[in-house]
């Protein structure tokens, strides 16, 4: 069995050696990086086309609940027409609630969002703010809707005084929350023209829902 060692000739030839192992590893590091930097540009460019397509469809939502809006405000005022003695309104068909969407956000803040710069991710978490709050104002608003289709529900011609005015409180309520976002959500729809964002179309079927309720209301549905 032979043993074979390398014999150095001087301390140049050693570290002319150690020169190619360093520089061996800063190219397999620096190649690492370049693969690690690829990476995270290609997720990067992923969440922020998701985002995008998230706020648009959140986009279409704020403009069909703006028009939902229209018809509900109508039927409040049937509904105190009704507590101050005028003919029932009609039952209201069932209509969905938009619901925005936060689930790529939550995604993004965990992973790439840190590597935005900064002021475009300033501009997504001031529009998801907003959002939230809309969303917040929506929550209120299926909880008094619901309260009052409970009234109709009941098919009950004559209401006794206690009930009329708990409805003329439920219908002002309701009205003041609609005038809210009636205020709010043009600031929002400013917010995703910054971003240069359009709504996405509304759908068939939710088109059919919005003029099933103003039918209800007894107003033309407002254009999309």
């Amino acid at each position: 069995m032979e043993t074979h060692s390398k014999s150095w000739r001087g301390p140049r030839e050693f570290f002319r050696e150690i020169l190619i192992i360093v520089v061996g590893v800063l190219i397999a590091l620096s190649g690492q990086q370049a693969v690690d930097w690829i990476h995270q540009q290609n997720e990067l460019a992923e969440t922020r086309e998701a985002l995008r397509d998230e706020i648009a469809q959140n986009a279409s939502l704020v403009a069909l609940g703006s028009a939902l809006d229209r018809c509900r405000f109508a039927m409040t005022e049937k509904y105190e027409g009704w507590a101050r003695g005028g003919p029932q309104p009609e039952i209201l068909p069932g209509i969905a609630v938009p619901v925005i969407g936060f689930s790529v956000w939550e995604v993004a803040k965990a992973g790439a969002l840190s590597r935005m710069p900064v002021k475009e991710r300033l501009s997504y978490s001031l529009v998801y703010d907003h959002l939230a709050i809309l969303q917040r104002n929506i929550d209120q608003q299926v909880d008094l809707n619901l309260t009052l289709a409970q009234f109709n529900n009941q098919q009950q011609l004559n209401l006794s005084p206690d009930q009329a005015q708990r409805l003329l409180e439920l219908s002002s309520a309701a009205r003041a929350l609609i005038t809210a976002k009636d205020r709010f959500v043009p600031g929002l729809q400013n917010e995703f023209q910054t971003l240069g964002i359009s709504p996405e179309p509304v759908s068939d079927s939710r088109r059919e829902r919005l003029n099933d309720l103003c039918q209800a209301a007894g107003m033309p549905a407002p254009t999309l």
